[in-house]
């Protein structure tokens, strides 16, 4: 799992949004690769409040599809999803 904190004005001590995050052209290279890779795709992030000042933003590590499956033809799918994951945690945490 990756993970950032990042602060956060009046969070509420349990709060927790899912965000789904779909993207198109990558969740259809894996679909065409494994039809049955729906549950592993990484396109959700949560966001829930960890203090009074800071939200943890969280998102599987997209490589979870890879090793679930054991399927690495979608190792390129994941490494891209995984990079793309990243650098948006990164500019969170900038």
């Amino acid at each position: 799992m990756n993970s950032v904190a990042h602060p956060c004005d009046r969070a509420e001590p349990f709060s927790v949004a899912v965000v789904d995050r779909v993207r198109a052209a990558l969740a259809h290279r894996a679909l065409t690769i494994d039809r049955e890779i729906g549950l592993l795709l990484p396109c959700n992030v949560v966001v829930r409040a960890d203090g009074p000042d800071v939200c943890l933003v969280q998102a599987l590590d997209p490589q979870t599809m890879v090793e679930a499956t054991v399927r690495s033809d979608l190792k390129p799918v994941a490494d891209e999803a995984g990079t793309r994951l990243r650098k948006a945690l990164a500019g969170l945490a900038a």
